[in-house]
């Protein structure tokens, strides 16, 4: 409107003057041709048409697209008397008032004579006032438009179900597209009605339902195959727990649009929370679009964040699938200076402490040159919140070497209430001598309360063997029982005793079954023994080394320590892994540290995935008893997979 009137410069074409009401009928056009092009934009693809709240503030109808409880005039938009007729409203409206008041005023003729000349002053007042009314509707009109509504009309029936989906994942459920129907009637045929629903609804069977459709299921099965059906089947994993609900979206095609005739918002069950939307089957969705854009913008060297802001941006919401979804970019965040690398390291933990209050980090320097870095240990809130919950087994091995200046990687690796990995701690040490991992043992205990895990299970290595025993260093995890990961002694075992296991028979057979079926200990050593006399193998020397060692790797000595499914370095290998397919051997040590912070959010995103599967989904059962069913309450959906 600013532009269309310009009250402070004469020189201007839309220049007015109080006397000369002819201007306005010019910059009428201007407002109606405004409006117009405004109308050209409708309910297509489920998206508003824009700039209805200003056609609503200046006083003109925007069209077609207005529910009937409009306040603008029932005449068409491109009528030239329109704006007129807004006029003489307010004109109207003004004589009330001053009507209200004619004992002041006296005569209302000449008051009336007054109100139908508009000042430049008026019209600024007016806008004035009717901003604030815009701008108190303005929160409550952007979010009606999200709600389905009687009477909306789309493009196409597609449109209906994106638009639906789109509020589904708002307030957390699923949809499906349960039937659609086929009518003459249609123009040009094709589809008439399409129904969409709630994914957990449906007939809620009881248990002897479900037993009758198991059997009309078998003799399905053996009608179209021949054959008996299996007693067994192969168990899903998650299967969409029925409640019965009725909500719905119905949409019907008429004169070439599709129109809702029939909806129900409301739901029997317990929506998901707007964050977990997106682990929904309906939600877990991402265009071929998409998928070119995220390649541009992995070119681009923007990092995984931006990618995800610009795409939520595109989609006008919450986006419906996780980072998983999307490639990871390597955000190399190059230094121009080396001898600067420590620095933006310091000032990334200060930036990391001041936004976490648990965060920690510690350095360990030279003791001759205070400004040389030897090694660097970290640890965010939630790994140490993590480690409290459940920091009775540990993993860590150093087998990777990573970033520039080729240090090894050291990550505190455990299991978290799910079965999964999750990173109680990290670390880029110097070397990997005895005072090296004395030191980072004695860090991780300072930053973790001085809570010691019951067993720490690491690869075979000398100098680690020797930090970590009950009697050698007592102050560090002196509680806790140490294992060395038995794939590592196995597979050291074949590569240094390959010419005794390929001319001594069955030797490797029988080494196999003595280590993973032995019951006890006693059988054990008989065992062991008794394979050492048949083979003549006394005089090997890592079968000697294994003996002496047995108390660290043999699973037998094992069998009342809590372990739980973490049996060798495979996970801390994996987060290796990880780490390994997503820095570059030339990053930088702040690189890296941006590589852990997506892995530590991919985590936790992890975590919520499994928490709304264990909510929102029920198990299916092998034989129903109770035992089964009591188990499936206790555990969550991954521990009770491992039974």
């Amino acid at each position: 409107l600013g532009e269309l009137v310009d009250m402070d410069n004469p020189e201007s074409s839309n220049y007015i003057e109080q006397d000369d009401p002819s201007n306005w009928i010019n910059n009428q056009r201007d407002f109606q041709e405004a409006d117009l092009a405004l109308q050209t934009v409708t309910w297509d693809d489920g998206v508003p048409a824009p700039g209805a709240e200003l056609l609503q503030a200046l006083g003109i109808c925007p069209g077609d697209n207005q529910n009937e409880d409009n306040t603008c005039s029932e005449h068409s938009d491109t009528d030239p008397s329109a704006f007129n007729r807004e006029l003489v409203v307010a004109e109207e409206d003004a004589n009330q008032v001053v009507a209200g008041h004619g004992d002041e005023h006296g005569d209302n003729e000449s008051v009336d004579d007054d109100v139908n000349q508009f000042s430049p002053d008026d019209i600024d007042n007016f806008l004035e006032n009717d901003s604030v009314l815009a701008a108190q509707t303005c929160s409550q009109e952007v979010r009606s438009r999200h709600v389905p509504q009687m009477g909306m009309d789309f493009e196409t029936s597609k449109a209906a179900q994106a638009f639906y989906k789109s509020y589904s994942c708002l307030c957390g459920f699923a949809v499906r597209k349960a039937s659609n129907y086929c009518g003459q009637t249609s123009t040009g045929g094709g589809e008439s009605r399409c129904i969409f629903r709630c994914n957990r609804s449906g007939k809620v069977l009881d248990e002897e339902q479900k037993e009758a459709k198991r059997k009309q299921r078998k003799e399905r099965w053996q009608e179209r195959t021949g054959k008996l059906a299996p007693e067994t089947r192969k168990r899903k994993r998650n299967v969409i727990d029925v409640t019965g609900c009725q909500a719905k979206l119905v949409v019907s095609k008429k004169n070439g649009r599709w129109f809702i005739t029939d909806i129900n918002l409301e739901h029997n069950h317990e929506l998901s929370p707007p964050d977990e939307s997106k682990f929904l089957r309906s939600h877990k969705q991402m265009t071929d679009e998409e998928k070119l854009l995220v390649r541009t913008l992995n070119s681009a060297k923007l990092p995984t964040r931006k990618i995800m802001d610009i795409l939520s941006f595109l989609r006008h919401g919450p986006l419906p699938y996780t980072k998983k979804y999307v490639t990871n970019v390597r955000a190399s965040i190059r230094k121009e200076n080396d001898g600067n690398d420590m620095m933006q390291l310091l000032d990334y933990f200060r930036n990391k402490q001041a936004e976490d209050p648990r965060y920690y980090y510690k350095f360990k320097v030279h003791p001759q040159k205070p400004s040389k870095v030897l090694c660097i240990f970290w640890a965010d809130g939630y790994s140490r919140k993590m480690y409290d919950l459940y920091g009775d087994s540990l993993s860590f091995d150093t087998t990777y070497k990573t970033n520039k200046y080729n240090l090894p990687f050291a990550p505190f690796v455990g299991v978290f209430g799910h079965g999964q990995n999750c990173l109680f701690a990290c670390a880029i040490i110097q070397d990997e001598t005895i005072n090296t991992f004395i030191w980072l043992f004695q860090t991780f205990l300072e930053c973790m309360g001085r809570k010691q895990p019951r067993t720490v299970i690491t690869d075979q290595d000398t100098s680690m063997k020797e930090a970590v025993p009950e009697e050698a260093v007592p102050e560090v995890f002196n509680l806790s029982k140490h294992r060395n990961c038995l794939f590592h002694v196995k597979k050291k075992a074949e590569e240094k005793c390959c010419r005794t296991f390929v001319t001594k028979g069955d030797l490797h057979a029988d080494f196999t079954d003595i280590v993973h079926n032995s019951l006890t200990v006693a059988e054990f050593e008989k065992l062991w023994q008794e394979m050492v006399q048949k083979y003549d193998i006394g005089a090997v020397n890592y079968f000697k080394i294994m003996w002496k060692e047995r108390r660290r790797w043999a699973p037998v000595y094992f069998k009342t320590d809590f372990l739980p499914l973490l049996h060798s370095t495979s996970r801390s290998e994996g987060m290796n892994a990880i780490f390994k397919d997503n820095v570059a051997s030339t990053d930088n040590v702040i690189s890296f540290m941006t590589e852990y912070e997506k892995i530590s959010e991919r985590i936790q995103d992890m975590e919520r995935e499994q928490d709304s599967l264990t909510r929102t989904t029920k198990p299916t059962f092998w034989v129903h008893n109770e035992l089964e069913i009591q188990a499936s309450r206790m555990y969550n959906r991954q521990i009770f997979y491992q039974f």
